[in-house]
């Protein structure tokens, strides 16, 4: 429990940040809040009362979306370390949901989170493009591309869609088949010993394969490698920058077709109040198809949450979550969402079921339109 300072100012808040908080929003369990949640971690951590399972998916519940952490009058409060220590206390005591608990057990088993036969399905996907792409003997490719823990379990068609972009672009890229998970959920959901081990492995890993740059497909995996491995102790010898800005470099080189419909852009929640980086995708759209007016009523820092990590064991309050985006897009007369997160589309997708909107990751929005 390091940050006791944070968790006291939570304690004796009104709760000025409960119309901020996404979940909260969604289920009305004041357990959620920051204040009560943290409330009930510090009891319970001292002994004063017994932990429960509910307790323990009150922890899980919360997304680290960090949209109270914006809106709270405090200065630099660090929510994202007393959820890991609420989630690190849950586990410990046996109260976190099952579905985490698997989470765990695949990850310390296979480096995954999802079992070792989902896994094998993807990796047949992606032999065919698994080689190193040089036009010399010795020469370093321009990129290496780490797909991250939700683009591999969710997503593998639009990394698959990225690298036919670079393809049609002439770059040089390569990638590890056997990538492993970066630690960086570990973290977050509070299995700090297997985090660490993660992002030692990784690191070997991705240190062991050459490249003059890192480009990483999910905004989770980006904020890990480029904040949480240097807060642990590993630093690259490489710049990372996130697949959004390689399509802002190389969008003078992609000719597409023209879009008439009505599309808005979502941002994940670590490219915008994590990383503070909502200009790439942006700027990619507005060159490639003329999209300026993109803009959620809430966008960047402000922007709504897609329900995150919860869509992983709790399908209902993830779409009560996401569903708030898919309202905002009905009253807008939105046909399109975009987004550059493989979970955003995952949980966007199951609250726009019954609906007409199609959501799409950029890097397939961009495939499917280009021409020549």
């Amino acid at each position: 429990m390091k940050d006791l300072k944070s968790i006291r100012q939570c304690m004796y808040c009104h709760s000025f940040c409960k119309f901020a908080c996404p979940s909260y929003m969604a289920t009305k369990d004041q357990k959620i809040l920051q204040n009560q949640k943290n409330y009930l971690f510090y009891l319970a951590s001292k002994g004063i009362i017994e932990p429960e399972p509910g307790m323990g998916r009150s922890f899980f519940l919360c997304n680290d979306c960090k949209r109270c952490e914006y809106y709270c009058w405090y200065d630099k409060k660090d929510v994202l370390s007393i959820n890991r220590s609420a989630r690190e206390f849950a586990i410990l005591k046996n109260i976190a949901p099952k579905e985490i608990i698997k989470i765990h057990s695949n990850l310390v088993e296979n480096g995954r989170i999802y079992s070792w036969r989902h896994q094998k399905k993807v990796q047949e996907k992606l032999e065919p493009y698994a080689r190193k792409r040089s036009t010399g003997k010795n020469k370093i490719p321009d990129i290496y591309i780490y797909i991250g823990d939700y683009t591999r379990s969710f997503g593998i068609e639009s990394f698959l869609s990225f690298i036919r972009i670079l393809d049609y672009c002439g770059i040089e890229y390569v990638f590890d088949l056997d990538e492993i998970s970066d630690g960086t959920l570990a973290l977050d959901l509070g299995m700090r010993d297997t985090g660490i081990e993660l992002m030692e492995k990784n690191y070997t890993n991705i240190s062991r394969l050459r490249s003059s740059r890192i480009v990483v497909m999910d905004p989770e995996s980006y904020y890990g490698l480029k904040v949480e491995y240097r807060n642990n102790g590993y630093e690259f010898d490489r710049e990372i920058i996130h697949y959004t800005s390689m399509l802002e470099e190389i969008s003078g080189q992609i000719k597409t077709k023209r879009i008439s419909s009505n599309v808005k852009y979502f941002d994940p929640c670590k490219m915008s109040r994590y990383m503070k980086e909502c200009e790439a995708p942006r700027n990619v759209l507005k060159s490639l198809f003329g999209l300026e007016k993109i803009d959620f009523f809430k966008t960047g820092e402000e922007s709504w949450c897609c329900g995150g990590f919860i869509g992983l064991f709790d399908r209902d309050v993830s779409d009560r979550i996401a569903g708030n985006i898919i309202e905002d897009c009905i009253d807008d007369k939105c046909e399109i969402i975009l987004t550059s997160c493989a979970l955003g589309v995952y949980n966007l997708k199951s609250a726009a079921k019954k609906t007409n909107i199609h959501i799409y990751n950029l890097a397939d929005f961009i495939e499917m339109n280009i021409t020549g």
